[in-house]
């Protein structure tokens, strides 16, 4: 007891993270690893990997400070900004001989055999126009993790379509060939709108990712342009308020 005062007065403050699990190894995780490193004699991080379809609640049992990822569902209790919208590609093993083609057209793709995610979650139906009209029977397979999908498809049983950020770094097995389509989905950062403000660290970790995405060669909205310059847009601030 009399030692509890110190060690308070010595507590790191911390950050809470949200990942949504479809990026979290290659995108945002370095990047939280980046800003922990340069902050770890005040700051802890705690990250919670959550599932798209299992959000809605789980935001309640793991609160948060900041969160990324594709989140298509709407929260009226979270500040969402979209940081780049993300066009697809076509993970397959590199057995499948579409595996050589620098670029892919939907109509190239119609007749394969498909690893899906499940019916229940949203980022299956943002692809939808891409798979077209494709028989139930070439679905061989129907997951809830975009991960366990591209692992699917190392064993050369399906292709799968997903973002290119998503496919960041595939095995040595797989090759992720982009789609010809202007379709995209959005990557966004997003935290409670009860916060009273987004924390320095927050917002260097969004420029880092942002950092990263446009390493990829992916362009960034006008508001990802912004947490570049280490502002938040006037217009969260106040939704936050």
């Amino acid at each position: 007891l009399e030692d509890y005062p110190i060690r308070r007065n010595h507590h790191k403050r911390i950050l809470r993270v949200a990942l949504l699990a479809r990026h979290t190894s290659d995108v945002t995780l370095p990047a939280v690893v980046k800003i922990l490193k340069k902050h770890e004699e005040h700051l802890r991080v705690t990250i919670d990997v959550h599932a798209s379809r299992d959000i809605y609640y789980s935001k309640y049992s793991h609160p948060f400070d900041v969160g990324f990822g594709i989140l298509l569902s709407d929260h009226d209790d979270l500040v969402k900004v979209n940081l780049a919208n993300l066009p697809f590609c076509l993970v397959m093993s590199k057995e499948n001989p579409l595996s050589n083609r620098k670029i892919l057209k939907p109509a190239d793709f119609a007749r394969e055999r498909f690893i899906v995610l499940s019916r229940d979650i949203k980022e299956r139906n943002a692809c939808g126009p891409l798979l077209g009209n494709i028989d139930e029977n070439q679905i061989v397979g129907e997951v809830s993790s975009t991960q366990v999908a591209i692992r699917m498809t190392r064993k050369n049983v399906g292709v799968h379509l997903t973002d290119v950020l998503a496919a960041v770094k595939v095995s040595d097995d797989c090759a992720a060939i982009p789609v010809a389509d202007p379709l995209t989905i959005p990557f966004s950062v997003f935290w409670p709108k009860n916060s009273t403000a987004v924390s320095p660290e927050a917002i260097e970790c969004i420029a880092e990712i942002i950092n990263n995405i446009q390493q990829l060669g992916i362009e960034v909205t006008e508001d990802g342009q912004s947490f570049l310059q280490g502002e938040v847009p006037e217009k969260y601030l106040e939704a936050a308020q």
